[in-house]
């Protein structure tokens, strides 16, 4: 179960049941919503504060609804908001079907809008599909194997570790850290306010034009490449060494620190230096 509950009421709607004739219709004095995974047994218990109970006084309890339903297939965790479909915290144990923080693969449909900000470190096998929205706020997640992200994420805060492969929708830098170690990384769409970008392993693909804004983009054993320019407008792009960049950079503003102190940053095209 999702825990126990306890809801007063004050029956002040009783009626006493005729001697002969239906019985007087039931009127709703509480209604609790909850949850069980598996089944069980449930328990009732009255208390009467009021002192007018009687042996011959009725108690109705109706209990309605259905079990979880299995989560889709590929997905060991599917993200329902818990009983009452409202639930936005990514470590909430009754905002997940089946009931629990996730450890396998993690699936948020796209209706749901998923905040992760937990002070423990939660190490996922991966984000299966992402088809809403997660937010990363603060605490440590890792993702051992894979990211699929058809919706967006947004990093706002602490730390997000991805090994494997990840394909990224929508990636939005606001703050926090976000740390590539896996082996090739797309993003069609980033927008990078602040925060650090960091490719330690494999390689990470860039948007064809695109443009930055703030934040860090940090080579640091890992490649960066796009299909066309990199526009640096602000912010920083540092490191290299044994990476690459491959692709043009078009600097207007910004810092461009070469290497990690010291090392070099390999740039496989052209390079415009304007303003900065």
């Amino acid at each position: 179960f999702d825990g126990i509950f306890d809801d007063a009421c004050v029956n002040d709607d009783s009626v006493i049941p005729p001697l002969s004739g239906p019985p007087p219709s039931p009127v709703l004095d509480s209604r609790i919503l909850f949850r069980s995974a598996t089944g069980g047994t449930f328990f009732l218990r009255v208390l009467d504060v009021r002192g007018d109970a009687r042996p011959d006084m009725l108690y109705n309890v109706v209990m309605s609804g259905a079990g979880q339903a299995p989560p889709p297939a590929g997905c060991d965790s599917d993200f329902d908001g818990g009983p009452a479909g409202t639930g936005t915290d990514f470590t909430t144990a009754a905002n997940w079907n089946p009931d629990g923080i996730p450890t396998g693969a993690v699936c948020i449909g796209p209706s749901f809008i998923v905040s992760y900000s937990s002070l423990a470190p939660t190490t996922v096998a991966s984000l299966q599909n992402i088809a809403g929205t997660l937010n990363i706020n603060g605490g440590t997640l890792t993702v051992t194997t894979s990211t699929a992200v058809g919706g967006t994420l947004n990093s706002a805060g602490g730390t997000l570790n991805l090994g494997g492969a990840s394909n990224f929708t929508n990636l939005t830098m606001n703050g926090g850290t976000v740390n590539f170690n896996g082996t090739f990384q797309s993003i069609q769409s980033l927008t990078f306010n602040s925060g650090i970008l960091s490719s330690n392993s494999g390689s990470v693909g860039l948007p064809p034009g695109y443009t930055h804004n703030g934040g860090t983009l940090r080579l640091a054993g890992g490649n960066v490449f796009t299909g066309g320019i990199i526009n640096l407008v602000n912010g920083t792009i540092e490191g290299g060494t044994p990476g690459f960049l491959s692709g043009s950079i078009n600097q207007t503003g910004g810092t461009i620190s070469p290497g990690l102190s010291p090392g070099i940053l390999n740039l496989t095209s052209n390079f415009t230096q304007g303003v900065g």
